[in-house]
């Protein structure tokens, strides 16, 4: 009679897990993580030598095709039922899986290094200074071509930056930077156009100006996105000049700021800012 050898113990099941080490310094690891982003947000997009940036994923190009005969079928259908063409619903494949809300902190991706930098300034002309660039330096976040779900009534949203940083929304009206030391920054986003929605090249590009105001000390800034922009046309494309100007007691210019590319000035990283 032969007894078979006893069955070996069972090793257990080790799992290692590795955590990338910061190359150098956190300011290093966040500034590489900032060109990943960057990278990753301009998948599709290219330079456009007038200004702006082209869009040209064919992929999602193809899913947005269509979308004007939908709605035309969804208008005729309405009007023909002798019901109000004000409830028209766009194709799900024009929506990206997120609301407007959770889109929103993408243009905040410098918070952690810009604002930081606003916040420890001692004089309010270096706080507006490095508030203008954080806004300016986000925008390239803001030209994706999925459409967000528009929030539900009392939506909020909370998230956290790769460093630690806590970000809460929710809708209270001006949008505005307040910091610990009681100073306030209010700012208005420029606006933007785009050409090619039904035909043609995808363009998308930030036009007008922005203006920022700093309560405390009554600074007033103004980025404009046409640069030297005229009725000639621009001499480089995606030109920004920037002022800022002290109160109307004291009208001058405290500061200025001009740059020009070849690429896009709102992929550039906030050191050229």
């Amino acid at each position: 009679m032969s007894t078979a050898p006893p069955p070996a113990p069972l090793t257990p099941l080790t799992v290692t897990t590795t955590t990338p080490q910061p190359s150098g310094t956190i300011k290093a690891a966040w500034t590489e993580a900032q060109v990943k982003d960057r990278m990753f947000w301009f998948k599709g997009f290219k330079d456009n030598k007038k200004g702006g940036v082209i869009f040209d994923d064919k992929d999602v190009l193809k899913k947005q095709q269509g979308v004007v005969k939908d709605i035309m079928l969804q208008l005729g259908a309405q009007l023909l039922s002798g019901k109000l063409a004000v409830r028209l619903s766009l194709p799900i494949r024009l929506f990206e899986p997120r609301s407007l809300l959770e889109r929103i902190p993408d243009a905040w991706a410098y918070a952690p290094t810009l604002l930081a930098k606003a916040a420890h300034a001692t004089e309010a002309l270096d706080r507006l200074q490095h508030v203008m660039a954080f806004v300016v330096a986000g925008l390239h976040f803001c030209v994706g071509q999925s459409k967000p779900f528009n929030p539900i009534l009392g939506e909020t949203y909370q998230s956290t930056f790769p460093d630690g940083t806590s970000v809460y929304l929710e809708h209270t009206g001006t949008v505005k930077v307040q910091f610990a030391n009681g100073s306030e920054v209010q700012y208005a986003m420029p606006k933007f156009k785009m050409h090619g929605v039904v035909l043609g090249e995808r363009m998308f590009e930030f036009t007008g100006d922005c203006h920022f105001h700093d309560v405390s000390s009554d600074l007033r800034g103004t980025l404009d996105m046409d640069g030297n922009s005229s009725f000639l046309g621009r001499s480089h494309h995606d030109d920004i000049t920037g002022t800022i100007v002290a109160p109307a007691t004291k009208v001058h210019s405290c500061a200025t700021l001009s740059e020009t590319s070849d690429a896009a000035l709102y992929r550039r990283a906030p050191s050229h800012l």
